[in-house]
């Protein structure tokens, strides 16, 4: 029996389950093309038999050329899309577990960016707190200096007028 080798799925998948939707594609027999396909499905340690194809969904336009015979990264399904073509391809999935699976990763993505905007806000409000407590030492510090120079010149002053006192 086949396999299917999908660069999006450390799996393999049987045969029995493409049809129409999807095509596989044999390995080719020169090796170096050969091995630009095993690099290209993320399986460096990936030694393919006769018996292991590469699906057409890894392929500009879904198929194999003389001129664009090589499966690109642009053409790797992200994991929803995985998903949907497994759920079409197999006749006994349940479209609404799919469904199901689909908007409890949607939720979960969600749950995770409200999580990481709390944590945002909650640095933010940190930091401006950081900042204001700041100011309020640097105005309480410039205070402190401007009173101090005033004592200084003040005593100073007094400096002066004791001295004319003293001289008169």
């Amino acid at each position: 029996m086949a396999e299917i080798i999908c660069s999006t799925s450390a799996n393999t998948l049987s045969e029995p389950f493409c049809d129409e939707i999807i095509k596989t594609l044999t390995f080719p027999k020169d090796q170096t093309l050969r091995n630009t396909w095993i690099d290209r499905t993320g399986r460096s340690e990936f030694t393919p038999n006769d018996d292991h194809h590469v699906c057409s969904e890894h392929f500009l336009d879904g198929k194999k050329t003389y001129l664009n015979n090589i499966p690109t990264h642009d053409q790797t399904p992200n994991l929803l899309d995985q998903r949907t073509v497994l759920a079409e391809l197999s006749k006994n999935t349940n479209q609404i577990n799919i469904a199901i699976e689909v908007d409890k990763v949607n939720e979960v993505q969600s749950t995770q960016q409200q999580k990481n905007v709390k944590l945002i806000e909650e640095n933010i409000q940190d930091r401006l707190q950081r900042l204001e407590d700041e100011l309020a030492n640097l105005k309480e510090k410039h205070q402190y200096e401007r009173d101090t120079t005033s004592l200084k010149a003040n005593h100073s002053q007094l400096t002066v007028i004791k001295a004319l006192r003293y001289s008169l």
